[in-house]
């Protein structure tokens, strides 16, 4: 069934591009004839026909057909199916025409709110209920000025789809392995952990996006300081500091370095030329920082270390089959990061095949797994991007981006527009989203660029990217993996605060943004 979909859909993908409602829809379907090698029978397309005929919206007929996608491949309940349809569904429709996606993505990842709400209905409040009906209601209605924030919000709902992925990965046992393993070979010392976990994960970040990456190796540190018996703190905080930074050095590391490098024309050598040496600094003193403030955090017993020494890894794997289909799908979807670039496939489209994958193959309980998912985290994600997009919408971005570059045009403005960059995108980034910010400011700087010259405005672009990425860390919602590691540690007992992370991310941000002015006016101003 879900192939003799996805080749309907690529071969009327044209037709498809054009429809605007459900009767349009089925006069297409009423049109198309079978060939011979098709899996699904006339009768059965007839029988979805006429059930979508039933149907009163768009939504409601794709979401018929995601059902029937899910029917055909495994005996799931109804729910599962439901799910495990709609992810199906939309990831047939993300690789078989990107050029409709952005129409047809918001209803069918509106359908897939149903079975969804009903979740969050009985697992949390009737609150999460109204605010997804409010959602749904204002992503069915494509025409309205909402669409445009809320398409921006479904954007980021790779984050949902690696949480998924991850939360089916932790009942294999995979990261407790991974924890007793990594801290053997550290022989316990929880200070040449924690150097091991930030050097680990600002190069993971490096090539993944941060998300990613802390959704990996956070559940395997806290892990290792309960088996120490000391607090997993400092390796949340060290974790969220290290992906932030280590983002900064590479084209894919991070959202805004995409945007900078496609608007001008940079190369994934240009950032690692540029930016390299200086996230190898930034990544050094944030080790020694680290390391002074938490000492006192990480001293554990001879005791706990000799029995984190003396245990067997492979005694906590729960679940060994679903442990090497956990590993295959993960390093499957990892490499397709890599090379999503040159596969000419979205991240997002990657990761809901993974997904997708994982859950047809590991037959596992959807429904289980998705209360485990971080759903308050994504609804902050939600809320967050609806009210940077409001100051979007109302210029506010635009008048910051214009105060910014007014004088680049007098004598040293290029010098004092830079280190302004740095610091007023440093600030912003980390109260707002970056990306929205990224996006007002590229536009001026091209203009610029134009008037005065291309080669003089690339030190604007490298302060950019040093501010917007660096910034990051400032506050816990200075970045998605910030929020992602402080609902983790909610989850886990750990007393991460607000206020108890401006402790560190303070000095760290400011060390951060200081050393990266210094870098910008000696290489690029003073010679």
């Amino acid at each position: 069934m879900i192939q003799s979909v996805a080749k309907l859909v690529q071969a009327h993908s044209k037709e498809l591009h054009t429809l605007k409602s459900k009767d349009e829809l089925l006069e297409l379907f009423a049109t198309i004839e079978l060939e011979e090698d098709y899996t699904i029978s006339a009768k059965d397309l007839m029988s979805t026909v006429l059930t979508i005929s039933q149907e009163s919206s768009m939504a409601q007929a794709l979401d018929c057909l995601s059902q029937q996608s899910a029917s055909r491949i495994l005996v799931l309940n109804a729910r599962n199916k439901r799910i495990v349809g709609h992810l199906t569904f939309d990831t047939l429709l993300r690789y078989s025409m990107p050029e409709y996606i952005s129409h047809m993505k918001s209803l069918s990842f509106s359908s897939t709110f149903d079975p969804l709400r009903e979740i969050w209905q009985k697992e949390h409040t009737t609150k999460i209920k109204y605010v997804m009906d409010d959602c749904q209601s204002l992503i069915v209605h494509e025409n309205t000025k909402y669409f445009e924030i809320l398409h921006t919000m479904l954007q980021h709902h790779s984050h949902a789809v690696m949480m998924l992925i991850v939360k089916t990965a932790v009942h294999s046992g995979m990261f407790e392995y991974l924890a007793i393993w990594s801290a053997q070979k550290a022989k316990g010392d929880p200070k040449t952990i924690l150097f091991a976990f930030i050097v680990l994960t600002a190069l993971m970040s490096a090539f993944l996006d941060n998300v990613t990456t802390v959704l990996l190796v956070g559940p395997v540190s806290i892990f290792i300081a309960r088996q120490l018996q000391i607090s997993p703190m400092p390796f949340i905080i060290s974790e969220i500091f290290a992906s932030n930074i280590g983002g900064t050095a590479t084209l894919i590391g991070d959202p805004p370095n995409l945007m900078i490098g496609s608007a001008a024309h940079l190369t994934f050598s240009d950032f690692l030329v540029h930016l390299g040496p200086i996230v190898l600094l930034q990544l050094l003193l944030l080790i020694v920082f680290l390391m002074v403030s938490f000492q006192k955090q990480l001293i554990s017993t001879n005791k706990a270390r000799a029995l984190i020494i003396e245990m067997n890894p492979k005694q906590v794997i729960k679940n060994p089959i679903l442990l090497h289909k956990s590993i295959v799908v993960l390093c499957v979807v990892i490499f397709g990061f890599l090379m999503h670039g040159y596969l000419d496939i979205e991240s997002d489209t990657i990761a809901l095949f993974g997904a997708v994958a994982l859950l047809i193959w590991a037959r596992s309980d959807v429904d289980a797994i998705l209360k485990e998912i971080e759903w308050s985290t994504l609804l902050f994600f939600a809320a967050l991007f609806i009210l940077v997009s409001g100051l979007e919408y109302t210029g506010v971005l635009q008048k910051i981006a214009d105060m910014l570059m007014k004088n680049i045009t007098e004598p040293d403005g290029i010098q004092k527009t830079s280190i302004l960059l740095i610091w007023t995108s440093g600030i912003l980034s980390g109260i707002l989203d970056n990306i929205p910010l990224v996006a007002t400011l590229i536009p001026i700087i091209k203009i610029t660029g134009v008037s005065i010259g291309v080669q003089s405005v690339y030190p604007l672009w490298w302060s950019l990217s040093l501010g917007a990425c660096l910034g990051g860390n400032g506050t816990i919602i200075g970045a998605s993996a910030n929020v992602i590691m402080v609902d983790m540690a909610r989850k886990n007992n750990i007393p991460l605060t607000f206020r108890s992370f401006l402790k560190y991310s303070i000095p760290v941000t400011l060390i951060s943004l200081g050393v990266s002015s210094l870098y910008v006016y000696t290489r690029y101003f003073l010679f």
